[in-house]
C-alpha cells in the first residue's frame, strides 16, 4: 500500500466506525434498549451508513496515480470532519424519536455528495490531463 493512501484510509475507517457505531449506541444505551427503537435505529439501513466511506475508498484508492490519491485523501478527511460534526452531538442528545431517519438522511446526503464531488474531481483531472497532453505536443513539435 502506498504510504499516501494511509492518510485516506485512517479517516475513512474512523468515520465508518463512528457512522455505524453511533446509531447502535443510541439504540441500546440512550433509548433504553426498547424494541421499538431497535427497528428505527438498527434496521438493515444501518449498513447504508457505511456507503459513503466504501464508495470513496472504491472510487479513489485503487488507482496508482498521485492525483487520484490526493482526491481520495481530501474526500476522506471531508467525510470524517462532517461525520464528527454531525454525530458527536448525537451521542449526548436526549430523546429517541426520529433519530434513525436523521442518521439515514445524513448517509444519503453524504453518499450523494461523494458522487457529486467525485464527478467534479474526475472532470478536473480529465481536463488537466488533456492540457498536459496539449503542452507536451507543442513542446515536441
Amino acid at each position: 500500500m502506498d504510504h499516501r493512501k494511509r492518510y485516506a484510509m485512517y479517516p475513512l475507517l474512523g468515520g465508518l466506525v463512528l457512522a455505524v457505531g453511533t446509531p447502535a449506541y443510541v439504540a441500546y444505551a440512550m433509548c433504553g434498549g426498547q424494541p421499538v427503537y431497535w427497528v428505527q435505529h438498527l434496521n438493515p439501513t444501518l449498513f447504508w451508513q457505511s456507503m459513503p466511506y466504501l464508495l470513496c475508498a472504491g472510487l479513489w484508492l485503487p488507482w496508482r496515480a498521485r492525483e487520484t490519491t490526493t482526491v481520495g485523501i481530501v474526500l476522506s478527511w471531508l467525510l470524517f470532519t462532517v461525520i464528527v460534526v454531525l454525530y458527536v452531538p448525537e451521542l449526548q442528545a436526549k430523546g429517541c424519536d426520529f433519530r434513525g431517519i436523521f442518521f439515514d438522511a445524513i448517509a444519503m446526503w453524504m453518499t450523494l455528495a461523494v458522487l457529486v464531488y467525485s464527478g467534479i474531481a474526475l472532470l478536473i483531472l480529465r481536463l488537466l490531463r488533456m492540457k498536459r497532453r496539449r503542452t507536451s505536443r507543442k513542446v515536441a513539435a
